[in-house]
């Protein structure tokens, strides 16, 4: 009995672990409006929703898929459902395709807000990559003394995204075009092999205890 109840603390352990972040994948293929292939796959972005990061990373043949030398991403907008202020960037990270990424309320479409890449001479273009952190909206909260304060929320909740797009600048005669943001379905990560291990174990021991009643 004593074996089960260990057996039970270690995988709920697990999979406490596992369900407290999580890793998201997105290309970026089909274009929504303006100028540029209809479809073509330039872009993979990964949002860790545990520390609010984002990790965007253009394609080698960005230039060649594109037909422009100039090409470049400016921004990445997205369709808002979070309550208060639109996130803020907190920090990006160094070594960078581009060294600064802000935030607009100037959206495209039906798009609320963006994330802005670099500026006049800091384009992100071919084999880049960009690292950026994010906060979600601000909430006032009681401080021990009774006083109301800002309290900054860590990360901010995946499921305010509905929709997003990348837009890719610097076309031929000053055209630019929007490509739409898909999520990628997920490969199970080593982990997840690990939690269907113990699973397996589990359901051995528990075979084998019948057995042995």
């Amino acid at each position: 009995m004593k074996n089960f109840k260990s057996i039970l603390i270690l995988m709920g352990l697990v999979f406490a672990g596992n369900a407290s972040a999580k890793v998201y994948t997105y290309d970026f293929t089909e274009k929504i409006s303006g100028s540029g292939p209809k479809e073509v796959s330039f872009a993979t972005m990964l949002f860790d929703d545990d520390i609010g990061k984002f990790t965007l990373t253009i394609s080698d043949q960005f230039s060649t898929l594109f037909h422009s030398t100039s090409a470049f991403v400016g921004a990445l907008a997205f369709q808002y459902d979070g309550k208060g202020p639109y996130p803020a960037v907190t920090d990006v990270v160094e070594g960078g395709g581009v060294t600064k990424v802000t935030t607009s309320t100037k959206g495209s479409n039906d798009f609320d807000f963006r994330f802005v890449f670099g500026s006049r001479n800091n384009r992100l273009t071919s084999g880049e990559t960009v690292s950026w952190f994010s906060e979600d909206y601000t909430r006032n909260i009681g401080s021990e003394h009774g006083r109301i304060k800002p309290f900054r929320i860590a990360g901010f909740d995946v499921e305010n995204f509905d929709e997003g797009a990348l837009r890719v600048q610097g076309l031929k005669s000053g055209k630019s075009g929007w490509y739409e943001m898909a999520e990628v379905t997920p490969v199970p990560e080593a982990q997840s092999y690990g939690m269907l291990l113990l699973g397996l174990v589990f359901m051995g021991f528990i075979a084998r205890r019948r057995v042995g009643l």
